[in-house]
Protein backbone atom coordinates (compact mmCIF):
# COMPACT_ATOMS: atom_id res chain seq x y z
CA UNK A 1 0.00 0.00 0.00
CA UNK A 2 2.78 2.45 0.91
CA UNK A 3 4.75 1.62 -2.24
CA UNK A 4 1.75 2.44 -4.43
CA UNK A 5 1.71 5.93 -2.92
CA UNK A 6 5.41 6.55 -3.57
CA UNK A 7 6.88 5.66 -0.17
CA UNK A 8 10.31 4.00 0.00
CA UNK A 9 12.01 2.08 2.82
CA UNK A 10 14.77 4.07 4.49
CA UNK A 11 16.29 3.99 7.97
CA UNK A 12 15.53 1.33 10.51
CA UNK A 13 15.89 2.03 14.23
CA UNK A 14 13.26 1.19 16.79
CA UNK A 15 10.91 1.20 13.81
CA UNK A 16 11.13 1.29 10.02
CA UNK A 17 10.88 4.71 8.42
CA UNK A 18 9.15 4.96 5.05
CA UNK A 19 10.32 8.04 3.16
CA UNK A 20 8.49 10.02 0.49
CA UNK A 21 9.91 13.14 -1.16
CA UNK A 22 7.21 15.71 -1.81
CA UNK A 23 9.58 17.96 -3.73
CA UNK A 24 13.01 16.74 -4.85
CA UNK A 25 13.48 17.99 -8.43
CA UNK A 26 16.70 16.01 -8.98
CA UNK A 27 14.83 12.75 -8.31
CA UNK A 28 11.93 13.65 -10.63
CA UNK A 29 14.39 14.58 -13.39
CA UNK A 30 16.45 11.41 -12.91
CA UNK A 31 13.39 9.17 -13.05
CA UNK A 32 12.19 11.01 -16.16
CA UNK A 33 15.57 10.52 -17.87
CA UNK A 34 15.87 6.93 -16.61
CA UNK A 35 12.37 5.37 -16.55
CA UNK A 36 13.82 1.88 -15.89
CA UNK A 37 15.96 3.01 -12.94
CA UNK A 38 16.26 0.49 -10.10
CA UNK A 39 16.00 1.44 -6.43
CA UNK A 40 17.95 0.19 -3.45
CA UNK A 41 18.27 1.22 0.18
CA UNK A 42 21.27 0.53 2.41
CA UNK A 43 22.88 1.77 5.64
CA UNK A 44 25.40 4.58 5.23
CA UNK A 45 28.89 4.91 6.64
CA UNK A 46 27.92 7.04 9.63
CA UNK A 47 25.71 6.45 12.63
CA UNK A 48 21.99 6.82 11.86
CA UNK A 49 22.81 7.31 8.19
CA UNK A 50 21.03 5.69 5.26
CA UNK A 51 21.42 5.93 1.50
CA UNK A 52 18.57 5.81 -1.03
CA UNK A 53 19.96 5.04 -4.48
CA UNK A 54 18.46 4.93 -7.97
CA UNK A 55 20.64 3.60 -10.80
CA UNK A 56 20.36 2.89 -14.50
CA UNK A 57 20.64 -0.89 -15.03
CA UNK A 58 22.17 -0.34 -18.46
CA UNK A 59 24.84 2.20 -17.54
CA UNK A 60 26.65 4.07 -14.78
CA UNK A 61 24.13 6.86 -14.18
CA UNK A 62 22.88 7.06 -10.61
CA UNK A 63 21.30 9.27 -7.98
CA UNK A 64 22.15 8.67 -4.31
CA UNK A 65 20.48 10.59 -1.49
CA UNK A 66 21.92 10.33 2.03
CA UNK A 67 19.54 10.67 4.97
CA UNK A 68 20.87 11.24 8.47
CA UNK A 69 19.03 11.23 11.76
CA UNK A 70 16.88 8.94 13.88
CA UNK A 71 14.05 6.80 12.56
CA UNK A 72 11.64 8.44 15.01
CA UNK A 73 11.68 11.13 17.69
CA UNK A 74 12.38 8.55 20.43
CA UNK A 75 15.25 6.87 18.57
CA UNK A 76 18.10 9.33 18.93
CA UNK A 77 19.30 12.56 20.45
CA UNK A 78 16.19 14.63 19.61
CA UNK A 79 17.80 16.09 16.46
CA UNK A 80 15.51 15.73 13.46
CA UNK A 81 16.29 13.87 10.21
CA UNK A 82 18.00 15.59 7.31
CA UNK A 83 19.00 15.07 3.67
CA UNK A 84 22.72 15.62 4.16
CA UNK A 85 24.22 14.61 0.79
CA UNK A 86 23.37 14.07 -2.88
CA UNK A 87 25.46 12.32 -5.51
CA UNK A 88 24.32 12.51 -9.14
CA UNK A 89 25.66 10.94 -12.34
CA UNK A 90 23.61 11.60 -15.46
CA UNK A 91 25.34 11.77 -18.83
CA UNK A 92 28.07 14.44 -18.68
CA UNK A 93 26.78 15.74 -15.34
CA UNK A 94 28.54 14.59 -12.20
CA UNK A 95 27.71 16.27 -8.90
CA UNK A 96 28.65 15.45 -5.32
CA UNK A 97 27.23 17.75 -2.64
CA UNK A 98 27.20 17.52 1.15
CA UNK A 99 26.03 19.74 4.00
CA UNK A 100 27.55 19.21 7.43
CA UNK A 101 25.87 20.81 10.41
CA UNK A 102 26.64 20.99 14.12
CA UNK A 103 26.51 17.86 16.24
CA UNK A 104 23.89 17.35 18.91
CA UNK A 105 26.41 18.47 21.55
CA UNK A 106 27.11 21.81 19.81
CA UNK A 107 24.35 23.90 21.36
CA UNK A 108 24.55 27.56 22.19
CA UNK A 109 24.23 30.76 20.20
CA UNK A 110 26.54 30.06 17.21
CA UNK A 111 26.57 26.99 14.97
CA UNK A 112 29.04 25.97 12.23
CA UNK A 113 27.68 24.77 8.87
CA UNK A 114 29.97 23.43 6.14
CA UNK A 115 28.98 23.10 2.49
CA UNK A 116 30.95 21.08 -0.10
CA UNK A 117 30.10 20.85 -3.81
CA UNK A 118 32.32 18.96 -6.28
CA UNK A 119 32.13 18.78 -10.08
CA UNK A 120 32.79 15.15 -10.97
CA UNK A 121 31.35 15.34 -14.48
CA UNK A 122 32.89 16.07 -17.86
CA UNK A 123 31.56 19.62 -18.33
CA UNK A 124 31.83 22.91 -16.45
CA UNK A 125 29.19 23.14 -13.72
CA UNK A 126 27.46 26.51 -13.47
CA UNK A 127 24.69 27.67 -11.19
CA UNK A 128 24.17 29.00 -7.71
CA UNK A 129 22.98 28.19 -4.23
CA UNK A 130 21.02 29.94 -1.51
CA UNK A 131 20.64 29.10 2.16
CA UNK A 132 17.31 29.31 3.92
CA UNK A 133 17.10 30.05 7.66
CA UNK A 134 14.18 29.94 10.03
CA UNK A 135 13.02 33.19 11.68
CA UNK A 136 15.16 33.84 14.72
CA UNK A 137 18.41 32.86 12.99
CA UNK A 138 20.90 34.87 10.93
CA UNK A 139 24.35 34.56 9.38
CA UNK A 140 27.15 35.30 11.80
CA UNK A 141 29.77 35.28 9.04
CA UNK A 142 30.48 37.65 6.17
CA UNK A 143 28.81 35.31 3.67
CA UNK A 144 25.48 36.64 2.35
CA UNK A 145 23.89 33.19 2.34
CA UNK A 146 24.05 32.57 -1.39
CA UNK A 147 26.27 32.91 -4.44
CA UNK A 148 26.73 31.99 -8.06
CA UNK A 149 29.53 29.70 -9.15
CA UNK A 150 31.25 28.15 -12.14
CA UNK A 151 33.16 24.96 -11.35
CA UNK A 152 35.62 23.46 -13.80
CA UNK A 153 35.83 19.69 -14.16
CA UNK A 154 37.37 18.27 -11.00
CA UNK A 155 36.98 21.51 -9.02
CA UNK A 156 35.43 21.75 -5.55
CA UNK A 157 33.55 24.56 -3.83
CA UNK A 158 33.80 24.65 -0.01
CA UNK A 159 32.12 27.14 2.30
CA UNK A 160 32.05 27.23 6.09
CA UNK A 161 29.40 29.51 7.54
CA UNK A 162 28.33 30.46 11.02
CA UNK A 163 24.65 30.49 11.92
CA UNK A 164 23.65 32.67 14.88
CA UNK A 165 20.60 32.34 17.04
CA UNK A 166 19.09 35.76 17.57
CA UNK A 167 18.09 36.95 21.07
CA UNK A 168 14.47 37.10 19.92
CA UNK A 169 14.37 33.31 19.43
CA UNK A 170 13.03 31.55 22.51
CA UNK A 171 13.82 27.83 23.07
CA UNK A 172 10.36 27.56 24.64
CA UNK A 173 9.02 27.51 21.08
CA UNK A 174 10.58 24.07 20.65
CA UNK A 175 8.22 22.57 23.20
CA UNK A 176 5.57 22.12 20.48
CA UNK A 177 8.01 20.47 18.02
CA UNK A 178 8.74 16.72 17.79
CA UNK A 179 12.50 17.40 17.70
CA UNK A 180 14.64 19.95 19.50
CA UNK A 181 16.29 21.17 16.31
CA UNK A 182 15.72 23.75 13.59
CA UNK A 183 16.40 23.03 9.88
CA UNK A 184 18.87 24.89 7.69
CA UNK A 185 18.24 24.31 3.97
CA UNK A 186 20.46 24.89 0.93
CA UNK A 187 18.86 25.09 -2.53
CA UNK A 188 21.14 24.38 -5.51
CA UNK A 189 19.96 26.02 -8.72
CA UNK A 190 21.83 24.54 -11.68
CA UNK A 191 21.24 24.73 -15.42
CA UNK A 192 19.70 21.26 -15.82
CA UNK A 193 19.45 19.88 -12.30
CA UNK A 194 18.01 21.39 -9.14
CA UNK A 195 18.14 19.86 -5.68
CA UNK A 196 18.31 20.78 -2.01
CA UNK A 197 20.10 19.64 1.14
CA UNK A 198 19.34 20.35 4.75
CA UNK A 199 20.86 19.96 8.19
CA UNK A 200 19.59 20.52 11.71
CA UNK A 201 20.67 23.08 14.30
CA UNK A 202 20.25 21.50 17.76
CA UNK A 203 18.62 23.75 20.36
CA UNK A 204 19.63 23.32 23.98
CA UNK A 205 16.72 22.00 25.99
CA UNK A 206 15.38 24.12 28.80
CA UNK A 207 15.13 21.41 31.44
CA UNK A 208 13.23 23.60 33.88
CA UNK A 209 10.67 24.52 31.23
CA UNK A 210 10.07 20.89 30.29
CA UNK A 211 9.98 19.52 33.82
CA UNK A 212 6.25 20.13 34.15
CA UNK A 213 5.36 18.63 30.73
Amino acid sequence: MYARHGFLPATRGQMLRLWRFLNLPALAQFQYDHPMALFESRPGAGAREHVLRWHDPGGEDELAVTITGPSCQFDGDQVGPAVSAVRLRSGPVGISAALEGPSATETGERYPVRLVLANEGTETLTGGFRIGLNPGFSFGSDHPGGERFSLDVGATLERTLTIEREPSFSPDLMRICPYWSVPVTVDFLLVDHTFWLNTQVPIEKDVEARRGD
